[in-house]
Protein backbone atom coordinates (compact mmCIF):
# COMPACT_ATOMS: atom_id res chain seq x y z
CA UNK A 1 0.00 0.00 0.00
CA UNK A 2 1.32 3.36 -0.84
CA UNK A 3 0.71 6.56 1.66
CA UNK A 4 -2.97 8.01 1.15
CA UNK A 5 -4.12 11.27 2.18
CA UNK A 6 -8.16 10.67 3.40
CA UNK A 7 -10.91 13.38 1.91
CA UNK A 8 -10.97 14.37 6.26
CA UNK A 9 -6.88 14.71 5.79
CA UNK A 10 -6.18 11.48 7.68
CA UNK A 11 -2.28 10.09 6.62
CA UNK A 12 -2.01 6.63 6.40
CA UNK A 13 1.66 5.64 5.63
CA UNK A 14 3.84 2.35 6.02
CA UNK A 15 6.92 2.82 8.70
CA UNK A 16 9.92 3.87 6.46
CA UNK A 17 8.16 4.65 3.17
CA UNK A 18 8.89 8.18 1.51
CA UNK A 19 6.17 10.37 -0.45
CA UNK A 20 4.79 13.90 -0.40
CA UNK A 21 2.13 15.85 -1.15
CA UNK A 22 0.88 19.47 -1.72
CA UNK A 23 -0.94 22.07 0.53
CA UNK A 24 -2.47 25.20 0.08
CA UNK A 25 -2.00 27.96 3.37
CA UNK A 26 -5.53 28.49 4.17
CA UNK A 27 -5.43 31.42 6.81
CA UNK A 28 -9.19 31.90 6.50
CA UNK A 29 -11.96 29.90 7.45
CA UNK A 30 -13.15 26.51 5.00
CA UNK A 31 -16.44 29.27 4.30
CA UNK A 32 -13.80 31.89 3.82
CA UNK A 33 -10.70 31.15 2.10
CA UNK A 34 -7.71 33.26 2.06
CA UNK A 35 -4.85 31.54 0.75
CA UNK A 36 -1.42 33.07 1.88
CA UNK A 37 1.76 33.13 -0.87
CA UNK A 38 4.70 32.41 1.43
CA UNK A 39 7.09 35.14 1.37
CA UNK A 40 10.95 35.31 1.86
CA UNK A 41 11.11 34.51 6.15
CA UNK A 42 8.28 33.02 6.38
CA UNK A 43 8.41 29.17 7.88
CA UNK A 44 5.55 26.46 7.54
CA UNK A 45 6.20 23.69 10.02
CA UNK A 46 5.12 20.26 10.04
CA UNK A 47 5.17 18.49 12.76
CA UNK A 48 3.75 14.64 14.05
CA UNK A 49 3.04 14.14 18.00
CA UNK A 50 1.93 11.33 19.61
CA UNK A 51 -1.34 11.47 21.64
CA UNK A 52 -1.79 14.02 24.12
CA UNK A 53 1.89 15.82 23.19
CA UNK A 54 2.24 19.37 22.23
CA UNK A 55 2.91 20.96 19.24
CA UNK A 56 6.65 21.78 20.60
CA UNK A 57 7.06 17.84 21.42
CA UNK A 58 6.71 16.85 17.86
CA UNK A 59 8.84 13.10 16.91
CA UNK A 60 8.72 14.84 14.03
CA UNK A 61 9.64 18.30 12.97
CA UNK A 62 9.56 19.34 9.25
CA UNK A 63 10.30 23.11 8.19
CA UNK A 64 9.49 24.15 4.72
CA UNK A 65 10.21 27.56 3.51
CA UNK A 66 9.33 29.87 0.49
CA UNK A 67 11.70 28.25 -1.47
CA UNK A 68 9.32 24.83 -1.40
CA UNK A 69 6.54 26.92 -2.15
CA UNK A 70 4.99 26.91 -5.87
CA UNK A 71 3.63 30.66 -6.86
CA UNK A 72 1.81 29.14 -10.21
CA UNK A 73 -0.40 26.25 -8.15
CA UNK A 74 -0.57 28.21 -4.95
CA UNK A 75 1.02 24.85 -2.68
CA UNK A 76 3.48 24.06 -0.45
CA UNK A 77 4.86 20.56 -1.06
CA UNK A 78 5.11 18.82 1.92
CA UNK A 79 7.81 15.71 1.75
CA UNK A 80 8.74 13.32 4.26
CA UNK A 81 12.15 10.78 3.17
CA UNK A 82 12.01 7.22 4.07
CA UNK A 83 14.22 8.08 7.56
CA UNK A 84 11.49 10.16 8.34
CA UNK A 85 9.00 7.54 9.71
CA UNK A 86 11.20 4.42 9.84
CA UNK A 87 12.09 4.59 13.81
CA UNK A 88 8.33 5.03 14.73
CA UNK A 89 6.80 2.20 16.07
CA UNK A 90 3.47 1.63 14.07
CA UNK A 91 0.45 2.96 15.78
CA UNK A 92 -1.67 6.31 15.30
CA UNK A 93 -0.25 9.71 15.54
CA UNK A 94 -1.27 13.00 15.06
CA UNK A 95 0.09 15.83 12.68
CA UNK A 96 -0.42 19.44 12.73
CA UNK A 97 0.63 22.08 10.44
CA UNK A 98 1.41 25.75 11.35
CA UNK A 99 2.48 28.93 9.09
CA UNK A 100 5.19 31.02 11.50
CA UNK A 101 4.94 34.38 9.00
CA UNK A 102 8.19 36.58 9.50
CA UNK A 103 7.43 39.78 11.29
CA UNK A 104 7.88 42.26 8.39
CA UNK A 105 4.91 39.91 6.48
CA UNK A 106 2.50 40.63 9.33
CA UNK A 107 -0.58 42.76 8.90
CA UNK A 108 -2.87 44.07 11.07
CA UNK A 109 -5.23 41.53 9.57
CA UNK A 110 -3.27 38.45 10.90
CA UNK A 111 -1.35 37.23 13.63
CA UNK A 112 2.06 35.34 13.06
CA UNK A 113 1.30 32.21 13.12
CA UNK A 114 -1.43 30.49 11.60
CA UNK A 115 -2.43 27.01 12.44
CA UNK A 116 -2.90 25.64 8.22
CA UNK A 117 -4.55 22.20 9.71
CA UNK A 118 -5.55 21.37 13.21
CA UNK A 119 -4.43 17.79 14.84
CA UNK A 120 -4.90 15.34 12.62
CA UNK A 121 -4.85 11.65 12.60
CA UNK A 122 -1.12 10.20 11.03
CA UNK A 123 -1.50 6.10 10.94
CA UNK A 124 1.80 4.31 10.52
CA UNK A 125 1.82 0.59 9.67
CA UNK A 126 4.01 -1.77 9.84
Amino acid sequence: MSTRISKNDIITTNRGDSFKFPIQLNIGTLVRPVFYDMLEGDFVYFGVMEANQPFENALIRKKFSADDYDYDTQSLMIRFTDQDTRFLLPGTYYYQIKLFRDKKNVTDNYDAVDTILDRTKFIVLN
